[in-house]
């Protein structure tokens, strides 16, 4: 009856060493567009970095940006460019991820964003906010602990009555089971 114990609890041990490494395996990056080649302007398509692809979505024209030496895209809104949001979808090869946080800039109060994961195509959460003046604030996502397969982030301003930019960076991102570190 004692040896029993003994191999179940040694059995116990190395399930529970077993699952702490494979939760340390997940690493979170931050995708910070410091590999961007284009000029101040540059019209922006897609980006890959530690494996995430990050690209503009449909109908939207996302820029490339750099200030004081920090990457980052963004997108003209308002009047004179007769467009009041953009999105930009992230995804890594199939591969399942959490999205934890992005760092939104804006010179203009206020600002919207919508934060919305899928998984296998099903929506898995969707998170509205206000973005207030900011240079490069964190916005978490309320759902970082949810499994996703796509991201879409969208900043908008239905009610802009001049143009002006919007940009984000620092996207951080970790891959559920892997280590993400493998090709920056």
């Amino acid at each position: 009856m004692m040896h029993s114990r003994t191999i179940g609890s040694a059995l116990a041990a190395v399930f529970l060493s077993v699952v702490a490494t494979s939760a340390s395996a997940q690493k979170s990056v931050v995708v910070d567009f410091s590999g961007l080649t284009g000029t101040n302007g540059a019209p922006f398509s897609s980006y890959s970095e530690y494996g995430f692809l990050v690209r503009s979505a449909k109908l939207s024209n996302w820029l490339e940006g750099s200030f004081f030496g920090d990457n980052y895209i963004y997108y003209n809104i308002g009047v004179g460019s007769r467009k009041t949001h953009g999105g930009i979808w992230i995804t890594h090869g199939g591969a399942q991820f959490t999205f934890s946080s992005v760092d939104i800039d804006t010179q203009v109060d206020p600002n919207r964003y919508i934060f919305t994961g899928y998984l296998k195509g099903t929506k898995v959460f969707q998170q509205h906010g206000v973005v207030n003046f900011s240079f490069s604030n964190p916005y978490p996502n309320l759902y970082a602990s949810s499994v996703i397969d796509l991201l879409q982030i969208t900043l908008g301003n239905y009610k802009a009555k001049f143009d002006y930019p919007l940009g984000l960076t620092n996207i951080t991102l970790s891959v559920v089971g892997t280590n993400p570190l493998r090709n920056h």
